[in-house]
């Protein structure tokens, strides 16, 4: 799945910067091949598969791409592509939704279908300590806000829903909210912003300082419970250098949330 929205990304501009009708052939060749990857499978309905089989892709930066992806291809669509666009875009943020909205979750916090190390898939919150990129994990920063920037570019597209604009306008200012301290800890996630922010302590010394206006990697599930939630845990809690999972800056999270909030209303 990375491959085709990322060479969809870039067939789309080379059409736009060329004009050539090869790179047009390209891009809808790559959409056709994204849309395929709506699938179901048991319970869960209308979600990007990443393989050729059922795994879901769930990713913790670039979660909104495909939509956005589909999206920016859309501008040199033929009309009949633009439609099959349009329902692939509102089957895919439908279930976004759907899983966000299937648990208690006062925060609105976009949850995910993941799949574990055991190849069990369930749905979560947060990206597990468990997959094969083990033992990295980290907030997700960068990740709610790519939905953000999806859910709020889709959103122009349903005018004719207005039930359905509002809902994802709601869910994408949720994610921006919670960047910005609306969340459990009552803790800003972008430097300087806020309060509640938390320097990068790198075994327990500013040896690496954080930039003001950059943001964190962000919240976690617990370390030791899957189910849990975490913030800030500093070395004497962990009894090792686990600062980063949640206070790191990574210039994804700052893109991301810049986009989502550049665009307009």
């Amino acid at each position: 799945i990375l491959d085709d929205y990322c060479a969809l990304l870039a067939a789309t501009e080379l059409y736009r910067a060329a004009q050539k009708p090869d790179y047009r052939d390209a891009a809808d060749r790559r959409a056709n091949q994204l849309m395929a990857r709506l699938t179901t499978s048991g319970k869960y309905r209308d979600y990007w598969r990443a393989d050729d089989g059922t795994r879901p892709y769930f990713h913790p930066s670039d979660a909104g791409l495909p939509v956005i992806s589909l999206i920016d291809y859309s501008g040199i669509a033929s009309p009949e592509q633009q439609a099959r666009v349009r329902d692939a875009v509102a089957r895919s943020l439908r279930f976004e939704l759907s899983v966000t909205s299937e648990v208690n979750n006062p925060f609105g916090y976009a949850r995910q279908l993941v799949r574990m190390g055991d190849g069990s898939v369930r749905t979560a919150y947060f990206f597990p300590h468990d997959t094969e990129a083990a033992p990295w994990w980290q907030g997700e920063d960068a990740r709610l806000a790519s939905l953000a920037a999806a859910a709020r570019m889709a959103a122009p597209m349903f005018t004719d829903d207005p039930g359905f604009q509002e809902q994802l306008e709601k869910y994408a200012w949720n994610q921006l909210h919670w960047i910005l301290g609306r969340n459990p800890f009552d803790a800003s996630l972008m430097m300087g912003s806020g309060h509640g922010f938390a320097p990068y302590m790198f075994f327990e010394s500013f040896k690496y300082t954080s930039a003001p206006g950059g943001i964190v990697n962000g919240i976690t599930a617990a370390i030791n419970d899957e189910d849990g939630i975490a913030w800030n845990e500093g070395y004497a809690a962990t009894g090792a250098d686990d600062d980063w999972r949640w206070t790191e800056q990574w210039l994804p999270h700052a893109a991301w949330y810049l986009y989502a909030v550049s665009l307009p209303h």
